[in-house]
């Protein structure tokens, strides 16, 4: 959370929200599982409504790391974005019925997502492991 006063600072100054915007940013980190909760429950119980949610996460490291037992950009990439969904998933709805509104959900998603594995990943996939077991092997990943 680095430079969070500067960036709300720069938001207030550079737009036209002063006066009827209140920016309050809160910490997410894809990388660990009970934080995308934790950010869940916040939306949930201390936002009054919620009209859109953009699922956006991208990070892309040349040196393999794990994050909650996955190749952490399969965690963050894949898992926690979509966990972040599901999770903020009651808000969109509770908005969309008491303001009849059509609320949205949102997944953002770049050229590298066309990237996944190929056939020659899927020969020899034992049958007793998972895809993202199997991805997240460091003998197996493309990840140096």
């Amino acid at each position: 959370m680095q430079n969070v006063q500067s960036a709300v600072e720069a938001i207030y100054r550079d737009t036209p929200c002063t006066g009827h915007t209140s920016i309050e940013v809160w910490e997410l980190d894809l990388a660990n599982y009970q934080s995308v909760l934790t950010f869940g429950e916040l939306v949930r119980t201390q936002l009054p409504r919620l009209d859109a949610f953009i699922a956006n996460a991208g990070m892309e490291l040349q040196k393999y790391k794990k994050a909650e037992d996955l190749e952490i950009q399969l965690t963050v990439n894949v898992v926690s974005t979509f966990l972040g969904a599901i999770v903020v998933l009651p808000k969109l709805q509770e908005t969309a019925r008491r303001y009849d509104v059509q609320t949205s959900l949102i997944f953002c998603g770049s050229t590298y997502h066309i990237f996944g594995p190929d056939d020659e990943f899927y020969v020899g996939l034992p049958e007793d492991k998972g895809m993202f077991e199997e991805l997240s092997d460091p003998a197996r990943t493309d990840i140096t």
